[in-house]
Order: C-alpha cells, then sequence, then structure tokens
C-alpha cells in the first residue's frame, strides 16, 4: 500500500511509551523456582574445596548444582566453557555453584551456606604477557576443543585464534613509500548497559525431558544448537522461546543465562526456574567489549596515497573465547579501514585472560579498529600537511574498487558520506579558540554465510501474519518487515502482525546480529510474498479481485489459509585460510562518515561536543524515521565510549566499578545537537536495494570527537576514552596556557 520509503509509527511503541509492553523479565509462570549463582571472588584459583551440603538441606531450596553434576562445555566459536566452574575458576564472576528456590531470599541464604576453599593462582590479565612463551596456560586442553571454521586455536599457547590476511607484497609497498608511519591504540573494556538484564527461564519437562527455555537472546536457533550439542541431545528436543528483549547491542548473542536455568531445571522436578541478573552481576558476570591493541604501520606517497598498510590486533577475549575469533576474523576484514590499499598484512590474535568474557558488541570488533586507523588518518594528514577530510577522499573506495578481501565493492555511498557529515559542521571554517573539528568514517560488512526464511500466513478475513525469527530489539524490524509485507501483498498496514520468535514455529533465522534484518528476512519476505502471488496465479482467477475476495473465492464459506514460504541465503564464497582472499566475503557493506565540532576548557580539561553529524549509505530506508532513530542512539553510545566509559579492573583481576553510579555513561545532558543523514546508495541484492544500518553507527564517533580534541588543543591521543582527567593531566604536562585554535583551517 505504498508504504516502502515513509516513517509509519512503531509496532511497539505505545506498548513501551504505555509500560505494557511485555519483556523477558516480566515472564511469571506457575510454579516458577528463582535461580542464583554463587560467583568466585577471584579471577584465578583452584577449587580445593566446594560443600553445598548445607544448602542442599535449607528449607524452600528445590535444587543445588555444582560443575560436576553438569560436566558440559560450551562456546559460539571454541567449545571451551564450563555450565559451572569445574575444578577450577578463570575470571571473578566465574559460577561455581547455583541454587533454585522458592524466593529470591531464600536462594541468597542457600548461597551464603555454601563453603568453598581457593587456591589463589596469579592472574594473567595482560594479553600481550599472556601471548609470551612461558605464560601460565589458562586453557591447556585448546588443542583437544571442538571449533567452528570462524577458530583457528593455536595449541599450547593462550591464543584462541589467530586470523590473518594477506594482500599484494605489503614489504615492496613500504619500500616504495614516502613516509611511513607506526602508531599504537588502545581501547578500554565497555559494558553493553542494555536497560534489560540477562534473564532466562528453563523447565524440563518430568515426562518427555523435552527442554523450554524462555530468554531475551537475539540468536533464537543459535542458543537451541548450542545447548543441544552441550549435552548430546536432538534439537527436537530443546525449544527456545524470546520474549520481548530490552536492548542487547551484541550482549544478549549466543548462550548466557541459559545454561545456568537448563543447569538448574534438570534438577528442580519439572519446575520451572527463572534465572537473571542484577546490574552487578551485568558488569562482572555477563559479556563486555574486550579491550584491544592495535599496531599500523602505513606507508604513504607525498600526495598522500597509502601504498600499504600493516595491522596487528591484540583483542583481549577474557576467560573464554565466546565469539571473541569470530570478531577477530570479521573485523580483519575491515582493519586497513575503507580505502584502496594494494598491499596489505592484516593479523588478529584473540587471547585468554583472567577476565570477563568478552564478546560482541555494537560493531562486532569494527568500532576498535575504526579508531585506531581514524586516528592515524589525521596524523598522516598532520604530517603531510594535507586537510584531512581531502587525505580520505583520495584515498576511499569507490565502486568497482577490490576492497581488502579482493571483493569488488559496489554500491559505495561514502563519498557522499564525508561530503554530507563534514558540510553538515562547516568543515573548512576556522575554529575559534578551544574549539576544533574532526571527521572519520568506517565500513562494516555483514556476516556470511547466513540465512534467513519467512512464512506468510493469509488468513481467510484477508489479514496477514509473518512467521519470522527475526528478533525485535528496539532496533524497529518488526515495523520494517510489516511495511514489507503490507507494500508487497497490498493490504494495509493495520493487517498484518509479526510473531515473535519460537523455533518449535517461527522458520529458521540465523540471528538478529550483523546488520542483516532487513536485507536478509527482507528477502525472505518477499520471497514468500512471490510464492502467494504464484499461487494465487496458478488458481486462474479474476485479477480484480483483493486478497480477501480470492480467498473467499477459493475456500468458500468454510475458510482457508494460504501460506507462502520464502528461504533467503545469499551466496558466500570461501576465504582462503592464509591470506582470507575471496571472491565474496559478504552479501554488502556499509559506509558511514561523521564530523564532530568540540569545544574544550583548558583549565579543567573538560570536552563538550557542540556538534555531531553523521550520514549513513542505508542503501534505502524502509523507515526513515526509524534508520535516523538507530543512527542517533549509535551516536550516544559512540560519545559514551569516546569520553566516558571503561571498565577499570584491578591488579588482583576484580572489577573496581561494577554498578552505573561508578560506571560512566552519557546522559541526556551530555549529549550534542545531533545531526543523523541517510544516504541512499541502493544494492543491486537489497530489498527495495537496502543495506543494514545498526552497527556502523557507533565505529566513526570516538575519532570524529579524539580528532577534533586535537585540532581544539593540540594534544592526540590514542587511548581511549579522552576523560578530562586525562585531558587535563596532558594540557599540564604540556603547560599549556594559552588556546590552541586550528589556524590553518580545518
Amino acid at each position: 500500500m505504498g508504504v516502502i520509503g515513509e516513517s509509519v509509527d512503531r509496532t511497539d511503541a505505545i506498548g513501551k511509551v504505555t509500560g505494557r509492553y511485555q519483556y523477558a523479565t516480566d515472564l511469571k509462570l506457575a510454579g516458577m523456582l528463582r535461580g542464583r549463582a554463587l560467583r568466585s571472588p577471584l579471577a584465578y584459583a583452584r577449587i580445593a574445596a566446594l560443600d553445598v551440603e548445607r544448602a542442599r538441606r535449607l528449607p524452600g531450596v528445590r535444587a543445588v548444582v555444582t560443575g560436576k553434576d553438569v560436566p558440559y562445555l560450551y562456546g559460539s566459536t571454541v567449545k571451551d566453557r564450563p555450565f559451572l566452574a569445574v575444578d577450577v575458576v578463570r575470571f571473578a564472576g566465574e559460577p561455581v555453584a547455583a541454587v533454585a528456590a522458592v524466593d529470591e531470599d531464600t536462594a541468597q541464604e542457600a548461597l551464603d551456606l555454601i563453603r568453598v576453599d581457593y587456591e589463589p593462582l596469579e592472574p594473567l590479565l595482560d594479553p600481550e604477557r599472556a601471548m609470551e612463551a612461558g605464560a601460565s596456560l589458562l586453557h591447556p586442553d585448546l588443542g583437544k576443543y571442538k571449533h567452528s571454521y570462524a577458530a583457528r586455536p593455536l595449541a599450547g599457547t593462550n591464543i584462541c585464534s589467530h586470523f590473518q590476511l594477506r594482500r599484494g607484497d605489503v614489504e615492496e609497498g613500504f619500500a616504495e613509500a614516502d613516509d611511513v608511519f607506526e602508531d599504537t591504540f588502545r581501547t578500554r573494556p565497555v559494558q553493553h548497559a542494555a536497560l534489560e538484564p540477562h534473564v532466562a527461564v528453563a523447565q524440563v519437562d518430568g515426562f518427555s525431558g523435552r527442554i523450554t527455555v524462555w530468554v531475551n537472546s537475539v540468536s533464537p536457533f543459535i542458543s537451541r544448537t548450542e545447548l543441544a550439542d552441550a549435552l548430546g541431545v536432538p534439537m527436537d528436543r530443546i525449544r527456545v522461546i524470546v520474549p520481548g528483549v530490552g536492548g542487547s547491542f551484541g550482549g544478549k548473542m549466543y548462550l548466557k543465562q541459559e545454561p545456568l536455568a537448563v543447569a538448574l531445571a534438570m534438577f528442580a522436578g519439572n519446575r520451572p526456574v527463572r534465572v537473571a541478573s542484577d546490574r552487578e552481576e551485568e558488569f562482572t558476570a555477563q559479556v563486555v567489549r574486550g579491550g584491544t591493541l592495535t599496531r599500523l604501520k602505513t606507508g604513504v606517497r607525498r600526495d598522500g596515497t597509502i601504498v600499504a598498510r600493516q595491522v596487528t590486533t591484540v583483542w583481549d577475549t577474557g576467560a573464554y573465547a565466546d565469539c571473541g575469533p569470530r570478531i577477530a576474523r570479521n573485523s580483519g576484514h575491515t582493519s586497513a579501514g575503507p580505502y584502496r590499499i594494494p598491499n596489505l598484512r592484516i593479523d588478529g590474535y584473540t587471547v585468554y585472560t583472567n577476565k570477563i568474557v568478552a564478546g560482541a558488541y555494537r560493531g562486532y570488533g569494527v568500532t576498535e579498529v575504526t579508531w585506531a586507523y581514524e586516528t592515524q588518518m589525521d596524523m598522516i594528514a598532520e604530517r603531510l600537511g594535507i586537510d584531512r577530510l581531502e587525505l580520505r577522499r583520495r584515498n576511499i573506495l569507490r565502486e568497482g574498487d577490490a576492497g581488502a578481501t579482493g571483493q569488488p565493492v559496489v554500491a559505495v555511498g561514502l563519498g557522499e558520506s564525508l561530503d554530507r557529515a563534514a558540510g553538515a559542521i562547516a568543515w573548512g571554517r576556522e575554529s575559534g579558540p578551544g574549539r576544533g573539528k574532526g571527521v572519520a568514517c568506517t565500513h562494516k560488512a555483514t556476516g556470511a554465510p547466513s540465512m534467513s526464511s519467512a512464512v506468510i500466513k493469509v488468513n481467510e478475513d484477508g489479514s496477514v501474519v509473518l512467521l519470522s525469527s527475526t528478533v525485535e530489539q528496539g532496533q524497529g524490524s518488526d515495523t520494517v518487515l510489516r511495511q514489507m509485507v503490507a507494500d508487497e501483498l497490498g493490504v494495509p498496514l493495520d493487517r498484518v502482525t509479526v510473531t515473535a520468535p519460537d523455533t518449535d514455529y517461527t522458520p529458521f533465522d540465523s540471528s538478529t546480529t550483523s546488520s542483516r534484518s532487513t536485507f536478509h528476512m527482507g528477502n525472505a519476505v518477499r520471497l514468500a510474498v512471490q510464492d502467494i502471488r504464484g499461487q494465487l496465479r496458478e488458481l486462474n482467477l479474476p485479477g480484480d479481485l483483493s486478497l480477501r475476495e480470492a480467498i473467499a473465492r477459493q475456500y468458500g464459506a468454510r475458510g482457508g489459509t494460504l501460506i507462502g514460504r520464502g528461504l533467503f541465503r545469499p551466496d558466500a564464497a570461501p576465504m582462503d585460510p592464509e591470506t582470507a582472499q575471496t571472491d565474496k566475503v559478504t552479501p554488502f557493506w556499509m559506509y558511514a562518515a561523521q564530523a564532530a565540532e568540540v569545544e574544550v576548557d583548558l583549565e579543567t580539561g573538560r570536552v563538550e561536543v557542540r556538534r555531531l553529524a553523521a550520514a549513513h549509505d542505508v542503501g534505502r530506508a524502509i523507515n526513515p524515521l526509524t534508520a535516523l532513530q538507530q543512527i542517533e542512539g549509535a551516536l550516544v553510545m559512540g560519545l559514551g565510549s569516546a569520553l566516558y566509559e571503561e571498565m577499570r579492573v584491578g591488579p588482583d583481576g576484580r572489577l573496581q566499578n561494577a554498578n552505573l553510579h561508578d560506571y560512566k555513561l552519557p546522559t541526556a545532558l551530555d549529549v550534542p545537537g545531533l545531526e543523523p543523514m541517510t544516504v541512499e546508495q541502493p544494492h543491486p541484492d537489497g530489498p527495495y536495494g537496502a543495506k543494514g544500518v545498526g552497527e556502523p553507527g557507533l565505529a566513526p564517533t570516538a575519532p570524529a570527537i579524539a580528532n577534533a580534541v586535537a585540532a581544539a588543543t593540540g594534544i592526540r591521543f590514542t587511548d581511549l576514552p579522552i576523560t578530562a582527567e586525562r585531558l587535563y593531566l596532558a594540557l599540564k604536562r604540556r603547560g599549556a596556557a594559552e588556546p590552541h585554535g586550528e589556524k590553518r583551517g580545518d
């Protein structure tokens, strides 16, 4: 009905603003028990003794489990993690025992009765030290663990995966360069800080043994696969249902609370068990964006042309791999930046340490490497005396260029994105005292291979139900998919309903991650509509009938249902394991540019971001307002990691700021004037030309702000965040008394 490209109201808007929307944390089932975990206070220790007998005898306790009761390993890339610790704990916060009781107070009382004797070990907290020969091995059995194609473990080390990309001859490129720049960049661990904590409810049927899990996960089919594999049961023995999800940003991808909930439910006598994190456990026991160290070596000609780049990134994955190897792999494709560079050498090392587990975070590793290469781009421009925006323009990928993996790029809207973002802050006009401007750009692939499937049911009255396993987590996917169904079938938007994911009833979808849903599920929806149209054509009905009339004519008074099916799996060519070269590493690339103007208080070091502009190539905005909201939200997240957010780990491996008072997030008062913009460079394979927009939004934010701070102060930061204290100390060390304005223009 002509709703593609229209900013229609969000499907979930009224429920969320009125508080009636049902999240996983709101779920209540008859007889539901409360589960809690006893967590290690030490980052690394042997479990010398574990006594749970007093907890078992406490009235109101229905189950107590330890790692030896559930001797299963799981992991999305490397199967290295036990349901509960067995013999050794590897991070402060790891569960060593769990209880299920009639209420929270009884569960906590039971935990207080458990006795654990630990033999402390020296924790490994520095991933570079962990990589050294002779370092104690956190996983001596690394060579024996099962692992996926995404991981390349190095047995006998703490490196759980090594990704490498080779293109051209990097040494020859450096020899041809007029200048070679070598710099090191760091990012600190940050928290997802989703409003809704992790929660899972599990129940084991006392008759059949079938397991049902209700969980706020964005990857229900992966959760089913991982649980089935860990427990050694067929997939049909496990059902995963996803209620409303109150934010994820990658933190609710793969198994999180499910193993604890299932472990307790197995001993709870047919009763459902709920396990939910409190805010401290969100910080200490779930998942974070891990810290990184990136070394960049870039060779350029005098005119700014980049001829060679070497990138080495060390990813601190914490105590267990989770999806760390896949992060290093997928972000490795992007580590050289959205630039034409003929000679590349990229290495990513995913390294175990005795810290909380690191996993997916919005951008899937692209944010960390963008920080490195976009900061260095400014440093190169300053040294060569080239305008910072112009240096990027000279090197960016354009239509048909080969990217780092050798795949030609198509539908590249990066040039327009750069121009529009820079234009929004009046790039080129001189800044005043204490003020500066910065720009940064990025690119991101969507993960491959992956698949989405959809089923559309047309009811007797012409209303439509879309069965989809795409998870609505606040990004607006339900609304966008409804728009596609309504437009394709020619029915009013309010006659389309989208179901919640349930692995028993909704068809397979790889996951609601990687900015893939609009592209992949959108194509699956269109194929399902084509299936329905094909069925209608075969009925030889008059062409002027409405959908409702066509069904009535076919099925008569007793009614019937028309069902269409669509399955979309784009081509993906395998990568060469030694060079990562491939004709098609991804179905599509996303491009973005952002620009910032800041004002720095040279007495206190406080940075005020005055303006933040972002232009994102989305291919085609199915719902323009929702796309702009996605960008706005990402800008605020990027602002936080640029200026405020860091998880401070003490020398004993314990987190020192595990709460929302000491861990600083941007508030409404910190948010500057935002100018989000969409650039539409339609992709030939996307539905209506659409790509994705969810993840790239915060990748350029930190370097754009840092580059503006450098323009305002002359002080260059190579690690994050740029807190007021750090900038104040840097200003004090320099002894700056006068403003350092940007005199040559931006």
